[in-house]
């Protein structure tokens, strides 16, 4: 052998790299080709007037979208959220309606969850001084939050899921009139007993604002007679955050005890209260296309470390793989990660030509 291989240098050394490029290199190298982290971060799209937008304190951390953000990442982690701001002043459900049909909020955003608090400016605006047509305003506006709705949960995000939506009653103000407490209160209680399609009508932004003294907005929490001011912001962030389900957190892990036919998945799921399931889904591309078994996480407050023995993997292929942990609240995926199985041990008879 080593004489033929004296004499023949070149063919030994395509065939003994082709060997060791096949057999002992894959035998040695498992290359982990991603990064580990949280799972992709879920959107909330709040739609409003200038209230959501938080006069007077917009573009500041004041504002309830801002303080929801931050409310958000203290629970679930930095970077698990993405709030945005679509409130504008003195919008109406009309215009909401119209923004979302012609600027595609819905395509841009591809939100898991909607927040929408509007009709004040509807009131205001759109009501003879004499109130002659008011009810005809609240039947038209509703009507147009019911739109507003249908338009957001029948939008299809990329991963084929629709987007939810909280609706919030109107908080009071300090006017008097035709848009005054009075007509905001009959204005929610229409909302109440005509909406349909929304995940979650509630009213705790008009309970915390109200003083049943003054049958008004409480002064303490008003920057004038339309407009929370900080406190009363903040007041209204946490019934917002109160209101936004606690899917589990999950993070895909490393792959560990790699061979050319096996490997073990890892990583940690936050079940947020909830008894919570998860799996990892793998496969040759990020469609993945195979799935593990379905195992339970408890329904802790923490992280719990978790892992899956996944078989049968072809040698020297890269496969991708994450974590999805699901519970009452919804889903969440981890991000994709990427690994290459091990080729198979080199053939014992590779010694007779290296030797």
């Amino acid at each position: 052998m080593k004489i033929f291989f004296k004499f023949f240098p070149n063919i030994y050394t395509h065939l003994i790299l082709s060997v060791v490029t096949g057999f002992v290199l894959g035998s040695t190298a498992m290359i982990d080709l991603s990064h580990a982290g949280n799972g992709p971060t879920r959107v909330v799209s709040c739609l409003g007037d200038s209230i959501t937008n938080g006069f007077p304190y917009a573009s500041t951390l004041n504002t309830y979208p801002e303080r929801l953000l931050s409310a958000l990442e203290a629970s679930y982690g930095d970077g698990s959220y993405t709030v945005i701001n679509h409130g504008i002043n003195g919008y109406r459900a009309d215009q909401i309606l119209a923004d979302l049909q012609n600027l595609n909020w819905m395509a841009n955003d591809n939100p898991d969850l909607v927040l929408l608090m509007v009709g004040g400016n509807d009131l205001s605006q759109e009501t003879n001084p004499d109130g002659s047509n008011f009810f005809e305003v609240i039947t038209r506006t509703v009507a147009e939050v019911q739109a507003i709705i249908d338009l957001v949960t029948n939008h299809i995000n990329p991963d084929g899921s629709n987007p939810q939506i909280n609706v919030s009653a109107f908080i009071p103000n300090n006017i008097s009139g035709v848009s005054g407490s009075l007509a905001i209160s009959l204005y929610n209680n229409s909302l109440k007993n005509n909406l349909t399609g929304a995940d979650l009508w509630f009213t705790d932004n008009w309970d915390d604002f109200y003083d049943p003294d003054t049958v008004q907005a409480k002064t303490s929490l008003m920057f004038d007679n339309i407009h929370p001011n900080i406190d009363g912001y903040a007041v209204m962030s946490e019934n917002w955050f109160e209101t936004i389900p606690p899917v589990p957190t999950a993070k895909t892990g490393s792959v560990t005890s790699v061979t050319s036919q096996s490997a073990i998945l890892n990583g940690m799921v936050k079940p947020n209260c909830k008894e919570t399931t998860y799996y990892f889904e793998y496969g040759h591309t990020k469609d993945y296309g195979y799935e593990t078994e379905s195992l339970s996480a408890g329904s802790g407050a923490a992280f719990v470390s978790v892992s899956t023995n996944i078989v049968k993997l072809i040698p020297n292929t890269a496969y991708h793989y994450r974590i999805v942990a699901i519970n009452s609240a919804g889903a969440s995926n981890g991000y994709d990660r990427s690994f290459i199985a091990r080729g198979r041990k080199a053939m014992p008879w590779l010694n007779l030509l290296l030797f």
